[in-house]
């Protein structure tokens, strides 16, 4: 691991949420909102079933599913659609 990995490592593992300022918080939460909105309507078009359903093809039968879709599949393509 690089040194500035490793340091990177260090703050975060050393790191509450407490130490956070309120400015940091609001932003994540405004990404973490931004993104469920992007999949949620990426998934309605075109390009968004097909890559559900090229994500489909690789099989599975994980522990997760795409915004209620009912294809299960392992987790990591679920985060990739």
């Amino acid at each position: 691991m690089s040194y500035i990995a490793a340091q990177l490592a260090d703050y975060i593992v050393n790191s509450s949420f407490d130490e956070l300022p309120p400015e940091v918080i609001r932003k994540v939460k405004l990404c973490v909102r931004d993104s469920i909105g992007c999949s949620l309507a990426g998934s309605t078009t075109s390009i968004g079933k097909i890559l559900i359903d090229t994500a489909g093809d690789f099989g599975g039968n994980g522990p997760s599913n795409h915004n209620g879709e009912r294809k299960e599949n392992i987790t990591p393509l679920c985060c990739f659609y």
